[in-house]
């Protein structure tokens, strides 16, 4: 079939058309951009687990993502029944103790305040916060329709992205040589490069942001005992505010320095990135897409990085001087008047 070869300009003008495509495309599929995003996410954490499975069962792709998926939906079906669980067989002594709590605090604060000199008494913003309860109370029922929906909504974007994980885990290699079809012939090899080089970084990304989220979560916890230790021994009072003060102060202290110091300091040591660019990306990343932006923003900057290492030298490479003309002999033609001869032979004589 007869190829025909377009202009420059003709393929500027196709590449800016397919480039609005897929901007146009993107918006209008903007909703199933957090199940897509979740979906990804779960692949890359789930991945280790196939590549495990198919060398110590010595099994195929396709069995070994079924086999990591099955285990991933038991999990996620089993850490609500544990949690109810736990909570239906300590319900009496948490009911109890959260009771005790309440109206301790509630004594505490309705008591009036000495401040610079004046008595301030809190009963009339509490009784305002009561019929302002009460209030949307009563305004449930009519919301009741927007929450089922809210709801339903929830559960089918869930569904899409445990749909979307099991397909990225079985057919994720297949994906990457699509792409690489796509690429022309000549760059396939540099291609297939970049698209090694952004894998590894979403999966150093993901085990980073795992041990991270192991090792906040335990200290938070030794914190936390630490606290109800110190508080149990009547250091900090025994009223229950004094005990939700050094809660509270304690996972804003642990927060913070993940935050500032340990989540820039190691993303950037292993994305290669500078730990200010980090803590901008996460700060942007929070502004603009709340959780998703704050996962993705990190991962998405040295991706961009790698692909812009990848642009620059074919978007601003000089171009290539044309080879001499040739004569019916083989031999390469004089070069113009002017202009010194390149070839081999003038340059060995």
């Amino acid at each position: 079939m007869h190829r025909a070869h377009w202009s420059e300009s003709m393929r500027l003008v196709a590449t800016i058309a397919v480039l609005a495509a897929v901007v146009a495309l993107a918006y209008a599929l903007r909703p199933v951009v957090p199940a897509l995003s979740l979906a990804t996410l779960a692949a890359y954490l789930l991945n280790p687990f196939v590549h495990l499975f198919r060398r110590r069962l010595r099994i195929s792709r396709a069995w070994a993502a079924r086999l990591s998926f099955l285990l991933f939906l038991l999990l996620l079906v089993n850490i609500p029944a544990w949690l109810g669980a736990l909570v239906v067989n300590r319900f009496d002594a948490v009911v109890t103790v959260v009771a005790g709590w309440v109206g301790d605090l509630a004594l505490a604060l309705a008591r009036p305040v000495q401040f610079l000199g004046r008595r301030y008494d809190p009963a009339p913003l509490f009784d305002y916060l009561e019929q302002a309860l009460q209030r949307l109370w009563a305004a449930i029922p009519e919301s009741s329709f927007s929450f089922l929906f809210s709801v339903s909504t929830s559960l089918l974007w869930t569904l899409v992205a445990l749909v979307v994980t099991y397909y990225l885990l079985k057919d994720g290699p297949a994906l990457k040589q699509w792409l690489l079809r796509v690429a022309p012939p000549a760059e396939r090899p540099a291609f297939a490069l970049l698209l090694d080089e952004i894998d590894q970084i979403w999966s150093r990304f993901l085990r980073v942001q795992v041990v991270m989220f192991v090792a906040l979560s335990a200290a938070i916890i030794l914190a936390s005992l630490l606290v109800f230790w110190i508080w149990q021994t009547g250091a900090i009072g025994r009223s229950p505010l004094g005990l939700i003060i050094g809660l509270v102060a304690v996972y804003t202290l642990l927060q913070q320095v993940d935050n500032l110091w340990l989540r820039p300091h190691f993303l950037g040591r292993t994305l290669q990135l500078h730990p200010g660019v980090v803590f901008v990306a996460l700060v942007g990343g929070l502004l603009a897409g709340g959780l998703l932006g704050v996962l993705f923003a990190v991962p998405f900057i040295a991706s961009l990085r790698v692909i812009g290492s990848y642009l620059r030298p074919r978007i601003f490479a000089s171009p290539t001087p044309p080879a001499p003309p040739v004569r019916a002999n083989g031999e390469a033609a004089a070069p113009p008047a002017g202009r010194p001869d390149s070839s081999p032979r003038a340059v060995r004589s």
